[in-house]
């Protein structure tokens, strides 16, 4: 038996895949990763399924005791991270032996971190995904003294990651990027010309008002207007809306967004920038930038290549012999032959 024991864990810790698609007619949101290209990494590194599920960490990680040998990765938000007493690299293949205490702190930069098991962590399929929503009481979230499993597997496929152990991704640019890309929304058109200009002249913020359904905007333009809120019926919301409170404060609606809502939505994030968004820290400044339809589906056809290409782009770390502790672990020596062929 092999696996994670939960010594100790943040709150707002849940199992994440890529989330529940065709069931939004029920009133079923997708859900998922909050950042599907960080989840991505970790299966590329890995090896492991496009459907395979990750532990996402909100903000802050945990402790974690390792039950046998076992094969792991963390991606996404980069936080602080060690083996025992040692520092270890984000974005890469990590070995560790029975016993080993895995330690991931808080965030260095970004907010929401993915923590993988090799063959994906086993957790309960509901409609077709092992995502977690804690809102709709669907999927599991893990508590500690309890154990991350991996999906079922044997030595042949332990061994298959000790050949991806060195492995490693660079940071992607995303985490640089202070420009939200924009499309005006349903109901644009409701609101004044003044205010739908704000959302680009604007510098707008992340409020601590967060959490996977959606993220409280705070503008250096200050309130908008809102006299629909108190009369529109409800009707669809997709992830990335921009709903605007009867208060006038906007919010941007993310993962585990409800399927119908009765605000005015002045604009909706583009669906290439909604992990982006996800990833800006409380009070960090950015912009917004309104583009064309015909932009939005260019950009999420780009992201869905990069995110395909990606195990095109691994590396081989380079490693500090001193943080090193099994030398036999690695293939410090490769192809080497007698001399004699």
């Amino acid at each position: 038996m092999v696996g994670l024991e939960i010594l100790a864990l943040a709150p707002g810790a849940t199992i994440q895949d890529v989330g529940r698609l065709g069931y939004r007619r029920y009133g079923v949101t997708k859900g998922g990763a909050m950042d599907p290209y960080g989840l991505r990494e970790g299966q590329v590194l890995l090896g492991n399924p496009a459907h395979s599920a990750a532990l996402e960490m909100a903000f802050q990680g945990g402790q974690f005791r390792s039950i046998g040998n076992n094969i792991v990765a963390c991606t996404g938000a980069e936080m602080s991270l060690r083996v025992n007493d040692h520092s270890v690299g984000w974005r890469q293949v990590i070995s560790l032996n029975d016993g080993d205490q895995l330690s991931i702190g808080a965030c260095l930069e970004g907010c929401y971190g993915y923590l993988h098991l090799l063959g994906g962590i086993d957790a309960p399929l509901v409609l077709g995904s092992r995502s977690a929503h804690v809102q709709a009481d669907l999927g599991w979230k893990p508590n500690p003294c309890e154990s991350l499993r991996p999906l079922a597997r044997g030595p042949a496929s332990f061994g298959e990651g000790q050949k991806k152990i060195g492995y490693c991704l660079t940071r992607p640019s995303y985490f640089d990027d202070r420009v939200v890309r924009i499309l005006e929304g349903p109901q644009t058109h409701l609101f004044a010309k003044r205010d739908v200009a704000s959302l680009e002249k604007a510098e707008w913020q992340i409020t601590n008002v967060r959490n996977r359904m959606g993220a409280r905007l705070k503008s250096s333009s200050g309130a908008l207007k809102a006299e629909w809120g108190a009369t529109m019926a409800s009707d669809a919301i997709v992830m990335g809306d921009i709903q605007v409170a009867a208060d006038g404060i906007p919010a941007v609606l993310l993962a585990d967004c409800q399927p119908i809502g009765g605000y005015p939505k002045i604009a909706t994030v583009i669906s290439a920038d909604i992990h982006k968004l996800a990833q800006i820290p409380v009070d960090m400044l950015f912009k917004m930038k309104m583009v064309r339809r015909s932009t939005a589906i260019k950009e999420w056809e780009s992201l869905i290549s990069q995110m395909n290409q990606l195990s095109d782009q691994r590396e081989r770390a380079v490693r500090n012999p001193k943080d090193m502790r099994d030398l036999l672990k690695y293939s410090l020596i490769d192809g080497v032959i007698s001399g004699e062929e």
